[in-house]
């Protein structure tokens, strides 16, 4: 017989499934991983059923700016609350607040130029186990001479060495700039291009990552005196919505 759609949670996993036969539902038929795909089809003993499985991930919001009472963090809290709006799960790791020393020492660069033999820092350790607890990542920062922070750089650097990266496997990566400079500016000197390039082929598909974004929020300075506060709020709240 058919039935209505049935909702079912599985630990973060929320599953939709329209099944022909209620009773004929077995959880371990329908869970395969955590990933989300739009739709699959799976087999159970006597017929077919088809479902969708939502994923309500888990983000970490990785922001770099000195002031908590910056346009930086606006735009995260609002970010963060289109994210709420689809039932994420957010943190927000605040590297100033939280110190993090972004100086690749004498340490370090031996346990990077030799990874195998190395044995990360307590901090670097801590970092990468937090990561490991998140689906997906979302960088903040104002854009510094066309590039990252250096506490975000530094972080990076520290965090991310092979083959630490192999192991700390995200669905998707957010990069969210602030350019004082205007959209016209920002493009015409090429500055958008290489900062892209930066951010999606030389880290992110190192990283391994599939799906990564850039998005970049212009004359943040206000130079030509055009800067709208609530249309830049309200964007920053639509990116968290459709991440």
């Amino acid at each position: 017989m058919l039935i209505s759609p049935s909702f079912f949670w599985k630990g973060e996993v929320f599953l939709y499934v329209a099944c022909s036969d209620l009773a004929n539902y077995k959880e371990a038929d329908l869970i395969g991983n955590s990933v989300c795909y739009p739709e699959q089809r799976v087999k159970h003993s006597n017929h077919e059923s088809s479902f969708k499985e939502l994923v309500f991930l888990k983000v970490l919001m990785i922001v770099a700016h000195p002031r908590t009472n910056s346009l930086t963090f606006s735009i995260t809290k609002h970010i963060q609350k289109g994210l709420h709006e689809k039932e994420y799960k957010t943190s927000i790791l605040d590297l100033y607040r939280e110190e993090f020393h972004p100086v690749l020492d004498d340490k370090g660069e031996e346990e990077w130029d030799t990874p195998l033999k190395g044995k990360p820092s307590y901090i670097v350790d801590k970092e990468r186990k937090k990561l490991k607890r998140y689906d997906a990542l979302i960088f903040v920062f104002p854009i510094w001479w066309y590039g990252l922070p250096a506490i975000m750089k530094g972080y990076i650097d520290r965090v991310f060495t092979y083959p630490a990266f192999t192991q700390i496997s995200h669905q998707k990566v957010l990069w969210v700039g602030l350019a004082g400079e205007t959209k016209e500016e920002f493009l015409s000197n090429g500055h958008n291009e290489a900062l892209r390039h930066q951010l999606i082929s030389g880290i992110s598909e190192r990283m391994g990552v599939i799906d990564k974004e850039v998005e970049i929020f212009f004359d943040t300075m206000d130079r030509d005196k055009k800067f709208d506060y609530e249309k830049t709020m309200n964007k920053a709240y639509l990116l968290g919505t459709l991440f």
